[in-house]
């Protein structure tokens, strides 16, 4: 180190932010600022961009695709896991958590992931064509062996579990569109309501 310059003129004046993946923003060239936190594209004069920024933070140019554009894709590939480019892509997330949750039919959680209702309804058709009055099949916590009006009660509470969240799905998709949903909190309020 020369004689004249002091150590301190070595370190550096400021620290850099902290990275946080869930409170974090990306700026496209557009203008256009994406929000982790909210999992949406948000505008510049966003009150909590406004107070990040404020902060000496900057957010992070959004990344391209192999052609050189600023895409959700391109974002998304980029994103911390469980962090979502669109409330669309969240909401198609939750959606898929919701039926996959499992329903209550006479006093018994029944589980309502894909493997569950394949094997049940895949048993009930067998048993049915069969003429078995015994659905014997098995889901995600083990083996089960129903009457064939049983098994039949749980088919129609899934397909009308599927139903309602379906009819969710298509709500909250209508109001990101109109912009009445602008954040995950609203997709997990509606999506919430169902469970309940």
């Amino acid at each position: 180190m020369p004689d004249n310059q002091a150590a301190e003129d070595l370190m550096p004046r400021t620290v850099p932010p902290l990275f946080k993946p869930g409170v974090w923003y990306w700026l496209r060239e557009d203008g256009a600022v994406y929000s982790s936190e909210k999992g949406a594209v948000v505008a510049q004069s966003d009150a909590d961009y406004a107070a990040w920024t404020g902060t000496g933070q900057r957010a992070t140019p959004w990344p391209k695709d192999a052609e050189g554009n600023q895409t959700m894709a391109s974002l998304q590939a980029v994103l911390p896991e469980g962090t979502y480019a669109s409330l669309d892509d969240y909401a198609a997330k939750v959606l898929a958590d919701a039926q996959a949750a499992g329903v209550e039919v006479n006093g018994v959680r029944v589980p309502t992931d894909l493997d569950s209702q394949s094997h049940l309804t895949n048993a009930f058709t067998f048993a049915s064509l069969v003429g078995d009055e015994t659905v014997t099949y098995s889901h995600a916590t083990g083996a089960v062996s129903l009457s064939l009006a049983e098994a039949k009660a749980r088919i129609i509470a899934i397909g009308q579990h599927m139903k309602a969240c379906t009819a969710v799905a298509e709500q909250v998709r209508a109001k990101i569109a109109a912009n009445s949903i602008r954040a995950k909190s609203g997709v997990d309020k509606a999506f919430a309501e169902l469970m309940d």
